[in-house]
């Protein structure tokens, strides 16, 4: 049987073993050692899809080739959006009006962004007044790595940035287009600590970590907020709402 989402899924898995620097016999070979029943038939069969793999098949792939446990189910669904379409119908690329006054009626600061490349897709009054100079249109992780009221605003500013780039670098390969990863590395090259950022993988706790340290500023309240990032399931969306929820509950994470 073919499903509707093969065609990505098999672009998917040859482009990033082929990024991992895998011949499908080490490929096979590695993941031999995790599963039974995959051979190098198997990965071609994947590849050019004509099967799909079983989701056992499928974890010991995303070990052999190196794909972060963290990114795997948002990776699964990235590649699925025919089935998405199938059970949901047509899914807006964009936010809605109607999107907009959910948004707009939270009561916190909130955004929709882009999934895996974190561009502004829109945000309500108190988003936008907590980050002057990020709008609409802008990609957020460039923003937070190029802004200097980023750098002088977020006290874990190099966590929360770490954390942007590091999931573009874990998450948009075979997804996004090369063209717009590599204009989006071009751009963040220009800073100094882009290189490591997107080099160093992130650890299990940082991954954890969802703080967001504010300074105290005329235009927004210091202290701890607690960042939280979804998908809607009905109506289904592709965008991600963040939003930003302010505590006075200590952290749990090491400052």
């Amino acid at each position: 049987m073919v499903y509707a989402g093969d065609t990505l899924l098999s672009r998917y898995m040859k482009d990033r073993r082929e990024k991992a620097g895998l011949t499908i016999p080490q490929l096979a070979a590695v993941m031999e050692t995790m599963t039974e029943g995959v051979s190098q038939s198997s990965i071609e069969k994947y590849e050019n899809g004509s099967r799909k793999p079983t989701d056992k098949a499928l974890a010991a792939w995303f070990d052999g080739v190196g794909v972060n446990y963290w990114y795997r189910d948002k990776i699964r669904e990235l590649l699925s959006p025919e089935l998405f379409q199938h059970e949901y119908g047509e899914i807006p690329e964009q936010p809605i009006p109607e999107d907009i006054e959910v948004l707009n009626s939270l009561g916190i600061p909130a955004a929709f962004l882009s999934d895996p490349m974190w561009g502004l897709l829109a945000a309500n009054d108190q988003f936008l007044t907590m980050f002057p100079g990020l709008e609409p249109g802008m990609n957020v992780a460039l923003w937070m790595l190029t802004s200097p009221v980023a750098r002088l605003q977020i006290v874990n500013w190099d966590l929360r940035t770490h954390m942007l780039i590091a999931g573009i670098k874990g998450i948009a390969p075979g997804i996004v287009p090369d063209a717009e990863i590599e204009d989006f590395c071009a751009q963040g090259s220009k800073m100094r600590e882009f290189q490591t950022f997107w080099d160093e993988d992130p650890t299990t706790e940082q991954l954890l970590n969802s703080d967001v340290i504010l300074r105290d500023q005329p235009h927004a309240r210091g202290g701890r907020y607690i960042s939280r990032t979804g998908r809607w399931f009905h109506p289904r969306r592709r965008n991600l709402l963040y939003t930003l929820s302010y505590t006075e509950t200590p952290s749990p994470f090491p400052a």
